[in-house]
């Protein structure tokens, strides 16, 4: 094997693993690749000078292993090295000081630690010959993408929100003055909902909007969901922008008393001061130093309780349900989906959509039970959605099940199968 010339040992590794610059340098330094060439380097001297020509070629390191590395690029080593990249690591810090701007002393810090991580570098190198030296992502271990032990694989919001009680009231929009039609929310939801490792996601009661599932601005290249298995949303009546999910049921009467929010039901009294000057309503309500209960809980909704919104209103709803089947689609992996809104109104209308892969199904965490088949089950009462939402849910998942279940007059359940 010795008598064999070192360029055609050289050639021999080349079919054993090969990697070019470009293919290098396009590989991100957090995609392992270990190599099967080392262990061909203990043959003999000539098959270690080879192999090792290829094994140091292109090199990638973090900050943190630069003493490591000085020790093993020694003698001929140098000379083979022609690619290098390396990350500079920064200190650590504790949870506390997550998420906030850095102080003077943590840029300070932070500064002396890339310095001397450059330092390092060069002098590791300066006996190298001519080589490309790339300096890759600077971090602290402590920053989302790199903390691989805190990597997000399940998330649960409990956001105490709740519809006011009085549906003739109009709620104030959630959105910014300066972006009225951005619901920033929703999209910095659907941001976490693409993590890489997140696998489950519940968000109960929250108000949402379409870009919660799928961007206002279509990408040319459709986001995916690779990970994620369980997919659970309550949602509040009420739109971001102030408006309404669900309108009155057009069968349903309006009792004779509904909506007059002025009338005096007996619970409020004015203080009967007879000692006082008499005032007008108008400067009584003006005074700043009078707070009133009543007249605030009517000013926010919250009195008098008028429930009546049970009709899901196709020109909200429809759009949410399209772009909840749009990311549906992207789900490769999804076991279980929900959509639902807390109890509805005073008659009890239930609003819920359940999507179950076949198999063992989950629902907010609970396990069910076996499922035979994937299904679609919708408890929307009469109404019924778009077809092009039911379309894309029959094209995403295969051997679907569609039904709608509903409630009739003695409280028996009549479905209907697709």
């Amino acid at each position: 094997m010795d008598k064999l010339p070192t360029e055609l040992i050289t050639h021999i590794a080349s079919f054993i693993e090969s990697e070019d610059v470009q293919t290098f340098l396009r590989r991100s330094i957090h995609e392992k690749k270990v190599s099967k060439l080392p262990p061909y380097a203990t043959i003999s001297r000539k098959w270690q000078l080879a192999i090792e020509s290829c094994t140091f070629r292109f090199f990638d390191l973090k900050s943190t292993d630069l003493f490591y590395f000085a020790r093993i690029l020694t003698g001929h080593r140098k000379r083979f090295l022609s690619h290098l990249r390396c990350e500079i690591i920064l200190p650590t810090y504790d949870d506390k000081a997550c998420a906030k701007v850095e102080t003077e002393q943590d840029k300070e810090r932070n500064s002396q630690a890339f310095t001397y991580a450059i330092h390092d570098l060069y002098q590791t190198l300066k006996e190298s010959r001519a080589l490309t030296l790339a300096i890759g992502t600077i971090y602290t271990p402590m920053d989302g993408y790199h903390r691989d032990d805190l990597s997000l694989r399940e998330f649960t919001l409990n956001f105490y929100q709740s519809d006011p009680p009085n549906q003739y009231s109009s709620q104030p929009s959630a959105l910014l003055p300066s972006e009225p039609s951005t619901d920033h929310l929703s999209r910095a939801l659907y941001a976490l909902s693409q993590s890489s490792t997140l696998t489950s996601l519940i968000l109960k009661p929250i108000v949402i909007s379409p870009e919660l599932y799928w961007p206002a601005n279509s990408p040319s290249t459709p986001p995916a969901w690779h990970r994620i298995q369980h997919y659970h949303v309550e949602f509040d009546l009420s739109t971001p922008d102030g408006d309404w999910y669900f309108i009155r049921d057009p069968s349903t009467p309006i009792d004779d008393d509904e909506g007059f929010a002025d009338s005096d039901d007996g619970e409020y009294e004015e203080d009967d001061d007879t000692d006082s000057d008499p005032v007008s309503e108008d400067e009584f309500y003006n005074r700043p130093d009078i707070y009133d209960e009543y007249r605030e809980r009517r000013a926010v909704g919250r009195y008098p309780p008028w429930r009546f919104r049970t009709v899901p209103s196709d020109i909200h709803i429809n759009p949410l349900l399209l772009a909840m089947a749009r990311s549906a689609a992207q789900m490769p992996d999804l076991q279980s989906m929900t959509l639902k809104t807390s109890r509805i109104g005073s008659y009890g209308t239930r609003f819920e959509i359940q999507f179950f892969a076949a198999g063992y199904a989950s629902r907010w965490g609970e396990k069910i039970g076996e499922t035979t088949e994937a299904s679609l089950t919708w408890y929307v009462g009469s109404w019924r959605p778009a077809e092009e939402i039911l379309k894309i849910w029959r094209e995403a998942k295969e051997g679907l099940k569609i039904r709608f279940v509903e409630w009739n007059g003695s409280g028996e359940r009549n479905a209907t199968m697709f």
